[in-house]
C-alpha cells in the first residue's frame, strides 16, 4: 500500500516537470521572437542567447522532492487472551496442572511402608519435576515424622542427592531379617486352593528372596497337590521357559477342575437314583444357583 503511494507521487513529478518543460519552451520561442524582431527594426541582428529555466520550475521540483510519504496505519491492538473458567468448589486449579501434585503421606517408621513411601516419593519428583538435589532434601523433612524425622534431622548433612537419602533409609530402616522369614514361609507353602491363588502368593513371597524363575520351578512342584505334580511331569520341556511352563500348570489346574466337578456331579446322580436326565433347575442348583420358579409364565 505504500508503494503505491510512492508510485503516485512519481507520477505527480512527472507530470510538474513536463508542464513546467512546455511553458519554458514557449517562452523561450516568444523571447527569440521578439529578439528577432529589434534586430530587423535596428538593422543590428543579435544572435539569440540561451535562457536559465524559469525559477518557478526549480521551486516546483524543491516542493516534490521534500514531500513526505503517508503515515503507516496504527498497529492493530491484540486483545486480551479470555481467563480461564473457575474451578469448581472444592477443587483447586493448582493440582489440575501438569507438574502440580499433592505431597505424598509421611514416613514414621513403619518398616512394612518403607518402600512404598520411597515410590511414592521417586514419583512425586518425576511429576513436580524438582531435579535440584536440595530442594529434593527440603521435601524429604516434609514427609517425615516421628522417630524417622529425629533420624533424618542427624543424617540430612551428610547427604548430597536424594538416591544417598534413601539408601540410608533403606539400610536403617530396612527389615533385615524379613527375606529369611519370606523363605522359609515360600518352602513350607501349599497350594490349598486354586493355583492362580498359590502362584500370587509365591511371586508376593519371592519379591523378598529374589529366588530366579527357573529355579522356582522346583519350589512350585513341591507345593502343588500331587496330581498337578505328576500332570506337569510330562512338561519337563517348558522349564526352560517358566512363562510357557506355569501357564500350562494353570490350564492343567483349570482341566482338573472341571472333572473334578464332573465327577461330584455324577457321584450324586448314583446315590439319588438319577438316570441320566437331570432338569435344569437340578443342574443349576448343584453348581450353588438359584433356579428360576416354574409357576413364572414365558412373557
Amino acid at each position: 500500500m505504500i508503494g503505491q503511494r510512492f508510485d503516485r507521487v512519481d507520477n505527480n513529478i512527472n507530470v510538474l516537470n513536463q508542464q513546467a518543460n512546455r511553458r519554458h519552451e514557449e517562452y523561450l520561442a516568444r523571447f527569440r521572437n521578439i529578439e528577432r524582431r529589434l534586430a530587423t527594426v535596428e538593422g543590428n541582428p543579435v544572435a539569440p542567447q540561451p535562457l536559465s529555466p524559469p525559477a518557478n520550475l526549480q521551486q516546483l521540483t524543491l516542493q516534490a522532492t521534500q514531500m513526505q510519504p503517508p503515515p503507516p496505519p496504527p498497529p492493530e491492538v491484540q486483545q486480551p487472551a479470555p481467563s480461564p473458567p473457575p474451578s469448581p468448589p472444592g477443587q483447586n486449579n493448582d493440582d489440575m496442572v501438569a507438574g502440580k501434585a499433592p505431597l505424598p503421606g509421611k514416613f514414621s517408621g513403619d518398616r512394612d511402608q518403607l518402600e512404598g513411601w520411597i515410590l511414592r516419593m521417586d514419583d512425586y519428583f518425576v511429576v513436580t519435576k524438582i531435579r535440584n538435589p536440595a530442594r529434593q532434601l527440603s521435601f524429604i523433612s516434609m514427609c517425615l515424622a516421628g522417630t524417622a524425622l529425629e533420624w533424618w534431622k542427624n543424617k540430612k548433612s551428610s547427604f548430597h542427592t536424594w538416591e544417598e537419602g534413601q539408601n540410608s533409609l533403606r539400610h536403617y530402616y530396612r527389615d533385615h531379617y524379613k527375606p529369611d522369614r519370606c523363605y522359609r514361609q515360600l518352602m513350607e507353602l501349599r497350594q490349598t486352593s486354586t493355583v492362580q491363588h498359590y502362584l500370587t502368593e509365591v511371586d508376593r513371597l519371592n519379591s523378598y528372596t529374589a529366588i530366579p524363575d527357573r529355579q522356582l520351578i522346583n519350589i512350585l512342584i513341591n507345593g502343588i497337590n500331587h496330581k498337578l505334580r505328576e500332570t506337569m511331569a510330562h512338561y519337563e520341556h517348558l522349564r526352560s521357559t517358566p512363562a510357557a511352563w506355569r501357564d500350562r500348570l494353570i490350564k492343567m489346574d483349570i482341566t482338573s477342575t472341571e472333572f473334578r466337578s464332573r465327577d461330584k456331579d455324577q457321584g450324586k446322580d448314583k446315590k439319588s437314583g438319577y438316570n441320566g436326565n437331570r432338569k435344569l433347575e437340578d443342574r443349576i442348583s448343584l453348581h450353588g444357583g438359584t433356579a428360576p420358579s416354574t409357576n413364572e409364565k414365558a412373557p
